[in-house]
């Protein structure tokens, strides 16, 4: 149970973090 829910929490961290490069991808090129 703890290692399902450890699994599901760094899976989604990594997608926030890979949102959040994309988002500042786009602010960069659109400045």
């Amino acid at each position: 149970m703890d290692k399902m829910l450890y699994v599901s929490m760094s899976g989604a961290s990594q997608n926030t973090l890979a949102m959040r490069a994309h988002a500042h991808n786009l602010a960069h090129i659109s400045t």
